[in-house]
């Protein structure tokens, strides 16, 4: 996956109560979502983060939550679609 240059700069928060401009560091982001078959390979090379595995204080209850086993997708889930319910840490 091709990851892009994301500028640094400072913006307004659109919500909340603090109006203040918020500064943010450059950074990379991946140049399109990580896909249901990227996330399934992912967790099966690593399976500390399959569902039944991975430590509550990295994911919680709503982690892979739809997924039918811990290396199983939903019914109807389709492969090249982006995965949801993963936790940050395991996107990390």
């Amino acid at each position: 996956v091709r990851m892009v240059h994301i500028p640094g700069g400072e913006y307004r928060p659109f919500y909340g109560s603090d109006t203040g401009m918020v500064k943010v560091s450059p950074f990379l982001l991946d140049e399109r979502a990580v896909t249901n078959r990227e996330f399934l390979a992912f967790v099966k090379a690593n399976p500390q983060w399959q569902r039944s595995h991975v430590k509550r204080i990295f994911a919680d209850t709503n982690y892979l939550r739809v997924w039918a086993s811990d290396t199983t997708l939903p019914a109807g889930a389709r492969p090249d679609a982006p995965v949801c319910n993963v936790s940050w840490f395991a996107a990390r």
